[in-house]
């Protein structure tokens, strides 16, 4: 099971959907966190939402909805700050749920494996007609 402390969090109820499919899916990890950023909440009570998650000294990576947002920008900041923080954006349910199964030699790794997992899981389908 997932040996590093994630926090998932994005705008509006991301965080809750995402902990909601997990439920259908998997078995939630007591290491997964979840923090909404909601429609009208200020930035201020968003960081300290956030903060109040990430534990001192505690390696945690960030889940974050989409690159540049304010969860993100939080998340990244959070991060700049603390050396056992790392975050990634733009990533799936795919590569949580398998990442939570895999183990890993550094909390780097597991971050990245987050971002390898995203790309892989992602794809295209199309029903063009095969010209012979």
């Amino acid at each position: 099971m997932a040996q590093y402390t994630t926090i998932i969090t994005g705008h509006g109820s991301f965080a809750d959907g995402i902990k909601n499919t997990l439920n259908l899916l998997s078995i939630i990890p007591d290491n997964y966190k979840f923090v909404n950023f909601e429609n009208g909440m200020a930035e201020a009570d968003y960081k300290k939402a956030l903060a109040k998650e990430v534990k001192p000294g505690e390696p945690t990576v960030l889940f974050t909805d989409i690159f540049g947002g304010t969860p993100f920008k939080v998340c990244a900041e959070l991060a700049y700050h603390n050396d056992k923080v790392q975050v990634v954006t733009g990533c799936n349910i795919g590569s949580l749920m398998e990442a939570t199964y895999n183990s890993y030699r550094s909390l780097r790794d597991y971050a990245d494996d987050l971002v390898v997992i995203s790309k892989n899981f992602t794809q295209r389908l199309g029903a063009e007609k095969v010209n012979n």
